[in-house]
C-alpha cells in the first residue's frame, strides 16, 4: 500500500470512529451500534423492550407495557424492524383517525438503557397507554429470573431462622434493582427485609425500610392493599421493639 492509500485508509478509519462516537444517524452498522441486543425493563417494572439481532444481521424489537395503575393489565404491544435508531411501522389506511398511516418509534441509547419516543402509535395502545419512556438495562442480579431465585433463597433461609444470611440475600435486590421492580414486588420485598431486620433486633432499620411504603398508603388498588396491611402490622412490631430498646 502506497503512502496516499495509507493516508486515505487512516482518514476513513478516523471518520467512521467519530461517526459512531457522536451517533450520527447514517445508514449502516455505525447508526445501529448504539442499540445493543438484550432485554430492557421499563422504569418501575411496567414494561419490557427486547432488541434482537436476526440471522440476516438486522435488529428487530418488541415492546410490551402495562397501565401503571392497573397491574397486570397489558395495554400496549408492538414489534418491528429497526433502521438505524428508528422504526417506521405502516398502519392500515382503513383505520380512521390515523395520520399518514405511519407509527414512528425513535430509540436513543443512554447510560442507563434505551429511551423510547413514539409518535402516531396510539393504535397499538389502550386508553392512557404508551410505549414512551426509559427502558433500563438491568444490573447484575436484577433480571426477573435472578430476582425470583433470590426471593426463593431468602424464604428458605428465613424459614430456617437464618436471618443474617436471609437479609444478605434479599437486601441487595432492593438496593440494586428497585428502579426495575414493579410497585407490588418492591412493596413485598421491603416488608420481607423489614421483618428480617425485626428478627435481627434492628428495629430502627426496620422502621426506616418501611417508611417509603407508609407514604404510599393513599395509593390503594386491590392488589396493593395487602401490602399496606402488612406494612402497618410490621411497622407496629418494629416501633414496639424500638421503644423497648430506648
Amino acid at each position: 500500500m502506497n503512502h496516499l492509500s495509507q493516508l486515505i485508509a487512516a482518514y476513513l478509519s478516523y471518520y467512521l470512529s467519530i461517526c459512531c462516537l457522536i451517533l450520527i444517524p447514517i445508514q449502516g452498522d455505525c447508526a445501529s451500534s448504539s442499540l445493543r441486543p438484550g432485554k430492557y425493563i421499563y422504569e418501575g417494572g411496567y414494561g419490557e423492550l427486547t432488541i434482537k439481532r436476526e440471522l440476516n444481521g438486522k435488529l428487530t424489537f418488541s415492546i410490551g407495557t402495562i397501565f401503571r395503575f392497573m397491574v397486570f393489565m397489558p395495554v400496549c404491544g408492538l414489534d418491528g424492524q429497526l433502521e438505524g435508531n428508528k422504526s417506521i411501522i405502516t398502519i392500515s389506511e382503513e383505520m380512521e383517525g390515523i395520520k399518514d398511516g405511519l407509527c414512528i418509534v425513535n430509540f436513543s441509547y443512554t447510560s442507563d438503557g434505551i429511551n423510547v419516543d413514539s409518535s402516531n402509535c396510539d393504535y397499538f395502545c389502550g386508553t392512557n397507554g404508551s410505549f414512551d419512556g426509559l427502558y433500563l438495562k438491568p444490573a447484575i442480579g436484577c433480571k426477573a429470573n435472578e430476582i425470583s431465585r433470590s426471593r426463593k433463597k431468602f424464604k428458605q433461609l428465613y424459614d430456617h431462622k437464618d436471618f443474617d444470611k436471609a437479609y444478605a440475600v434479599l437486601s441487595p435486590v432492593l438496593k440494586n434493582c428497585e428502579r426495575v421492580l414493579a410497585m407490588e414486588d418492591a412493596g413485598w420485598i421491603r416488608n420481607d427485609i423489614a421483618i428480617t431486620e425485626y428478627q435481627m433486633g434492628h428495629y430502627s432499620d426496620c422502621i426506616e425500610t418501611l417508611i417509603p411504603l407508609v407514604k404510599e398508603q393513599e395509593f390503594l388498588t386491590e392488589s396493593y392493599e395487602p401490602i399496606i396491611n402488612a406494612t402497618r402490622f410490621n411497622m407496629g412490631l418494629c416501633r414496639e421493639g424500638d421503644s423497648h430498646d430506648e
